[in-house]
């Protein structure tokens, strides 16, 4: 709903702008769902999720791809484990 609020809030803007604005605000959606499963996680004693982690705390996991993301990153090496 985020996303799409923020598209239609685009609408005066340059078709660049809009686009990036949605996209932007899609990844920080994504990356504040998996942020907020981190903390349930650590207490449980995972330190990423795994099948366990959904066995134990039902806890379902999402898939992201940022395509090329990593070079926005230092040396991209925060992302290689992905």
């Amino acid at each position: 709903a985020l996303t799409a609020a923020t598209w239609w809030a685009g609408k005066d803007t340059k078709e660049a702008r809009r686009l990036h604005a949605t996209a932007t605000t899609a990844a920080a959606t994504g990356y504040l769902t998996v942020a907020s499963f981190t903390d349930p996680l650590g207490r449980a004693g995972f330190k990423n999720w795994t099948p366990d982690a959904f066995e134990q705390l039902n806890m379902p996991y999402m898939i992201v791809w940022i395509e090329e993301a990593a070079k926005f990153f230092r040396e991209g090496t925060e992302m290689e484990g992905l």
